[in-house]
């Protein structure tokens, strides 16, 4: 790697990026990226897939072979895969359903397998199913039909390299930490997550992290992928957690230093800031493992979120402002709050009398 931790060579291959950090060639594949560092086209092994986006920087539509799909979601969670038929229409090719945890089935609209009854008692043609069974990370390492029979399987490592073995034919482009709503790409071998794609042959996404977050803008979950999950390509859900906790510890002490009239420091706001990130990363922890130990999938969904940079500055403000009004409701309602802690910070603060004063600074 370079100093910009631009890939260089991965075994026998060599890789080229641009200026921006976008992996233009690898020795398999060749990338076009737009003007917003969004892959438009990917040619791997003679076939050109080629993408388009939405405002939103969703992925709306991939064309492989000349047959384009559009994708509909249910906020950033595909359910929908459609074509346009011959004369022109467009219909659903695959729906998937999805839970608390994530994706539960793929739907296969255009094999019929078994039938249905509506509610006028009329029966009509069944799409194929096929129920997930997830591992662990939240990879799909089977498929099951309603009958629950198993029609295939096949296991991952941890950074999303298909091990040897299993059977059968998987339906579904859900693979890899599937459960999050990441989608495979079987033409190119890339894992779509959202905000960027990711290669499980390096562990590596393929263009820099746009939050700039961390020393390693193309490491997938800070190199830990068995204790931490990256929803969205973007920042890490504990990472949010911290910065949302440092805020609000900053908001709870500046209000309480009004009622309790004792002098700003810059060292006060920064161990309240830091006091705020520690308890905001307990109580992560604490909401996680409760989660695992009922296996309970909301909690787990939740805390598996990511946040993109506008979604931690929008956070971290409310979470400033909670901590004001926090402070605010429990002195006049006489009631403890968790600003205790911030006076933790408080008595801190006040054993550094050599601390610039933050009045006398504004």
């Amino acid at each position: 790697m370079d100093a910009a931790d631009h890939l260089l060579t991965a075994g026998s291959q060599t890789y080229t990026s641009d200026l921006d950090g976008n992996t233009l060639t690898d020795g398999t594949r060749t990338n076009v990226w737009d003007s917003q560092n969004r892959l438009t086209s990917c040619t791997a092994g003679g076939v050109t897939s080629t993408y388009t986006y939405g405002a939103d920087g969703l992925r709306r539509s991939s064309t492989v072979n000349g047959v384009t799909t559009y994708y509909v979601y249910d906020g950033t969670m595909l359910v929908r895969e459609m074509q346009r038929n011959t004369q022109g229409n467009l219909q659903s090719t695959a729906t998937y359903l999805c839970g608390p945890r994530g994706p539960e089935y793929r739907r296969d609209d255009t094999q019929a397998e078994g039938t249905y009854t509506d509610a006028s008692g009329t029966q009509h043609p069944a799409g194929k199913t096929r129920w997930y069974v997830y591992d662990g990370l939240g990879s799909v390492v089977g498929e099951v039909d309603p009958s629950g029979n198993l029609t295939s399987s096949g296991t991952f490592d941890v950074y999303g390299a298909k091990r040897a073995g299993g059977t059968g034919a998987a339906t579904s482009q859900q693979g890899f930490v599937g459960s999050l709503g990441h989608v495979t790409d079987s033409e190119t071998g890339l894992v779509y997550m959202r905000a960027r794609y990711y290669d499980p042959s390096t562990g590596r996404f393929i263009s820099e992290d746009s939050a700039k977050s961390g020393n390693n803008w193309f490491a997938y979950c800070d190199n830990n992928p068995t204790n931490e999950v990256d929803a969205d390509g973007e920042v890490a859900a504990f990472i949010g957690a911290a910065v949302v906790g440092a805020f609000m510890g900053v908001g709870m002490y500046l209000q309480s230093s009004v009622y309790d009239h004792s002098k700003l420091t810059w060292a006060g706001v920064g161990k309240a800031a830091a006091l705020g990130a520690i308890t905001a990363l307990i109580a992560f922890a604490m909401f996680t493992g409760v989660g695992a130990l009922l296996g309970n999938a909301a909690i787990a969904s939740f805390a598996n979120a990511a946040l993109t940079p506008i979604e931690l500055a929008i956070a971290s403000e409310a979470g400033f402002f909670a901590g004001v009004l926090g402070e605010i409701g429990g002195h006049n309602l006489k009631v403890a709050t968790t600003g205790y802690f911030i006076e933790i910070g408080l008595a801190l603060a006040a054993t550094d009398p050599d601390c610039p004063d933050l009045e006398a600074a504004m």
